[in-house]
């Protein structure tokens, strides 16, 4: 079975080269910024007065239940200057297409949210994303490195430009069942770093010593393993999908490519049990499935599951907590790029449209900012805030296991280009066949990735032609 999810992301960027679009209804319509190369000037106005703004968003779950509830708490404290209505969309695939079409037809929102790799891809169309730098600079709140961390703040940016802003991120954690550590190994201290040797060696070796009847590290081949744990092991092994980060050129056919793919189906294959005992090519969360009924471990899955595993304690009482997966995929544990770890971010830009209009455009920032300065209800969810100020403040350090995600200064975001999602579609795709091969030597690595070089290669040009 082929993997779909990341290279229907990409294929969706297909859909519609767009228009210009212009417009925006707020006090003052005069400034024009439509892309055309004139840097447009923006004023703070000395007040707002009823600026309405739509906010779109694909965020659902938990996430949106928390993500309303912050702008509900923004429309509450800007009452009479400032209101925000939001329109969520169910999928994402109907979200990627809705935004391009409406902005196109010039009744699209002022603000949009989407991870940074498809804010790349709206950059690169031009005629949707502002540079919303100088937005910001008018409103007196600069979005710089004294606030993000560079490697946060580079995601976020195009051609040099400003074009989004993130607000939180999400990868995957090790997740640890502490109650079956101390029935299956009462007298061992819990090591507090985890190598990809010492998973190994006690995830077999719980399997071997519960006759069974408890897993190791069962490992999800669908989501999310087919995303973050693929891409985890890719970026752990040194590799990069663009052969330099200013161009389109596929980079992902690379000794560092192969061991990627090498790392991550080895644990996937289990031979001999080595990773405790789980048949090979489960389903989507069958090994958060496992974890939460004490069938498992160990598992790997993304820090949205904090809710879902919270809840499972409550039934199952078993205590737990949570470890980077920093060099879980490595198979050279000293490598410099060993500890990296994928995070995904949820940023928010200012449309062309929006941007036409100065005081809608201020407005907007506005509110940008506050979302990402009041975001611990979304980091609750199981978020990482992207402001260091946040992470940094008592009350985000007082959520419960979000000091156990690891260090910020190994996230690694999607490189800032277009063309790194149908990159990572054809890896994906990759991937599978040689899951679904059975087999992972390095010769049948490098025929499979040749082959899923030149698609996406193909795919690349054609989308940057229709442009």
């Amino acid at each position: 079975m082929r993997i779909k999810m990341i290279k229907a992301l990409a294929f969706l960027a297909l859909a519609l080269p767009l228009a210009s679009c212009n417009g925006g209804t707020g006090n003052n319509s005069s400034n024009s910024n439509t892309g055309g190369g004139n840097e447009p000037t923006y004023v703070m106005p000395d007040k707002f007065e009823n600026i309405e703004l739509t906010v779109w968003d694909s965020i659902s779950g938990l996430d949106g239940t928390a993500y309303s509830a912050m702008i509900d708490q923004f429309n509450t404290e800007y009452i009479g200057q400032i209101y925000v209505r939001r329109v969520g969309n169910p999928t994402d695939t109907s979200y990627y297409n809705n935004v391009e079409m409406a902005l196109a037809m010039g009744n699209g929102p002022d603000v949009v949210e989407t991870g940074n790799d498809i804010m790349a891809q709206w950059g690169y169309q031009g005629n949707i994303l502002a540079n919303c730098e100088p937005i910001f600079e008018a409103i007196g709140k600069p979005i710089d490195e004294s606030d993000f961390d560079a490697n946060i703040l580079e995601s976020a940016t195009w051609s040099d430009e400003l074009i989004s802003v993130p607000m939180g991120m999400h990868g995957t954690v090790l997740f640890i069942n502490d109650t079956l550590w101390n029935q299956y190994f009462p007298n061992t201290p819990m090591p507090t770093t985890w190598t990809r040797d010492l998973v190994k060696q006690y995830a077999s070796k719980i399997y071997e010593l519960s006759d069974g009847k408890v897993y190791g590290l069962p490992m999800s081949s669908q989501f999310p393993g087919n995303t973050y744990g693929q891409f985890d092991a890719f970026y752990q092994n040194g590799g990069h999908f663009t052969t330099t980060p200013d161009n389109y050129d596929v980079g992902f056919n690379s000794q560092e490519g192969i061991k990627g793919i090498q790392a991550f189906t080895d644990i996937i294959f289990n031979r001999n049990n080595e990773w405790g005992g789980a048949s090979n090519l489960l389903g989507n969360d069958a090994d958060l499935n496992y974890f939460n009924s004490q069938q498992a471990l160990f598992c790997v899955d993304g820090t949205w599951c904090l809710p879902n595993i919270n809840t499972a304690v409550e039934t199952q009482h078993f205590e737990w907590h949570a470890a980077p997966v920093s060099g879980l995929y490595a198979l050279d544990a000293d490598a410099e790029y060993a500890n990296s770890m994928l995070v995904q971010s949820h940023n928010l830009g200012i449309t062309q449209q929006c941007a036409a209009d100065n005081d809608k455009a201020c407005a907007a920032a506005v509110f940008i900012d506050w979302m990402t300065r009041n975001c611990l209800d979304y980091c609750e969810a199981g978020h990482i805030a992207a402001r260091k100020s946040v992470r940094e403040s008592a009350e985000y350090q007082a959520l419960p296991h979000h000091d156990e995600f690891g260090d910020s200064a190994n996230y690694v975001l999607n490189e800032s280009n277009p063309a790194v999602l149908f990159m990572q579609g054809e890896y994906s795709a990759a991937m599978s066949d040689v899951m679904n091969a059975g087999t992972n030597d390095e010769a049948t690595v490098r025929g499979t990735l040749n082959e899923y070089e030149q698609t996406a290669q193909e795919k690349i040009e054609a989308w940057l032609a229709s442009y």
